[in-house]
């Protein structure tokens, strides 16, 4: 009875590690799409802008290289480009009225390559969570029974949980549920009006140089709606800033976007009929009226002929890279947006125990720690 329960402990071992991964997996199949590598070259100078998603990103790195996502997802990044990252720049912080002080922070960096040549890409991130991580921390701190990014102190709840659960509470929800939460509610004009500082800023960096190439957006979760959100309250802002920003956003070519949520964040903004209460003025995901589809119509438009008569030549359409795990519960894939055809990409960032589930953390944190993800966003 033993040599047969270790004959199949054996063939399980055996059969797990010749597994073959079908991910990822291109949707629709045989789509391509352009990496940053492409992108990147001399007589096209990139401009890439980050944004995070939900959850603390707020931390330093312990070699003092600055905001640790960043410098880890550029130097990702720049190692499959085979390019060199420059040290980080202190960041720029954009503070808000009503926002915490410690506000919203623009990183900056650029690559080149290893023979000093021209900077190919002028890289910035934008992090959002250091102005959500004081609100986060005065309301759940008391309820964190272990220490966590947001809450640092000795934890004060002394229950005990079962222990998933307890990572699930702690992170999770706690840590990173919490900053959809706080957009959704009254603070969330605060930060769309930081970010719209803070993109107006790195669309007007007066330290980039010539030559002006592409503008390539890599945002996670969260983070894309609320920039979609912030430009297209800077768009019906004024006519003004409206042709200021189409100036800079028609240089569009690429979206990709990691952990995408705005089929589920929509629904916060949905309205109801008074005498009804039955939801108006949304669309369901096949026919999406989303922040994405408002932020492509604008970027597509911009890129309309300046001189109908003259002989500019169209600009390329915006190409929207959507990755998702397979097992994110937090993530969706993307249709179509009006304008430009979206390549939805099935990735894999934490496997399955025995197809019963997957940590559902690790499934949507951890994209920019995906290797089959930085190698597509930079190689295509």
């Amino acid at each position: 009875m033993m040599r047969i329960g270790f004959l199949c402990l054996l063939l399980a071992v055996v059969c797990g590690c010749t597994f073959i991964d079908p991910y990822p997996v291109v949707d629709p199949a045989g789509a391509t799409f352009s990496g940053l590598l492409e992108s990147a070259s001399v007589n096209k100078r990139t401009k890439l802008v980050m944004v995070h998603g939900m959850c603390d990103h707020s931390a330093l790195s312990d070699n003092d290289s600055g905001n640790q996502w960043f410098h880890e997802t550029l130097n990702s990044l720049a190692n499959r480009m085979q390019l060199k990252p420059a040290p980080l720049a202190r960041p720029r912080i954009i503070q808000v009225e009503g926002l915490p002080k410690a506000g919203i922070e623009i990183w900056r960096s650029t690559l080149t390559d290893d023979f000093g040549g021209p900077d190919l890409v002028d890289a910035y991130a934008i992090v959002h969570s250091t102005a959500s991580k004081q609100l986060k921390a005065e309301a759940l701190c008391y309820d964190v029974s272990q220490k966590t990014a947001t809450c640092p102190d000795d934890p004060t709840y002394m229950r005990n949980r079962a222990s998933f659960n307890e990572l699930l509470k702690n992170g999770l929800l706690n840590d990173c549920l919490a900053d959809a939460v706080i957009y959704a509610g009254a603070f969330g004009p605060l930060f769309r009006k930081g970010m719209g500082e803070a993109i107006t800023w790195i669309l007007n960096d007066p330290n980039d140089g010539p030559p002006a190439g592409n503008l390539v957006f890599m945002t996670e979760s969260l983070g894309s709606k609320m920039l979609f959100d912030a430009v297209i309250q800077l768009v019906e802002k004024d006519p003004r800033t409206s042709e200021r920003l189409a100036a800079k956003l028609r240089f569009t070519s690429q979206i990709f976007m990691l952990a995408n949520q705005i089929p589920l964040l929509e629904l916060a903004y949905s309205t109801a009929a008074p005498s009804t209460g039955a939801a108006i003025g949304f669309a369901p995901a096949k026919d999406l009226g989303t922040a994405l589809e408002s932020f492509i119509e604008f970027v597509e438009s911009s890129k309309e002929p300046r001189d109908p008569g003259g002989f500019e030549a169209p600009a390329p359409k915006t190409q929207v890279v959507a990755f998702s795990d397979i097992n994110d519960i937090l993530s969706f894939e993307l249709p179509d947006a009006d304008g430009t055809q979206t390549v939805n990409v099935v990735v894999r960032n934490a496997y399955p125990w025995f197809g019963l589930f997957a940590e559902p953390f690790k499934a949507h944190t951890t994209y920019d720690q995906n290797e089959d993800v930085t190698n597509l966003i930079a190689c295509g």
